[in-house]
């Protein structure tokens, strides 16, 4: 299965365990990187509760610089 993604911020965005959500950062810099553990609404809608790749836990809303990438 390849990776879709679906642009953020927009109706029908959703997201599943295991998913990846990524934050655009500017030219230069790394991307911010999370894996959504957790489900706040059961469609996949957000918030989402991601785990930082830097090691933390945050509620999050996607706005249009991030993504979700479809786990595999």
């Amino acid at each position: 299965m390849s990776a879709r993604h679906e642009p953020s911020g927009q109706p029908g965005t959703h997201a599943e365990i295991g998913d990846t959500v990524i934050i655009d950062t500017v030219p230069g810099q790394i991307p911010r990187t999370g894996q959504v553990i957790s489900l706040i609404n059961p469609d996949g809608s957000p918030p989402y509760i991601v785990r930082w790749l830097a090691g933390y836990e945050t509620l999050f809303t996607p706005d249009l610089t991030a993504h979700v990438e479809k786990g595999h």
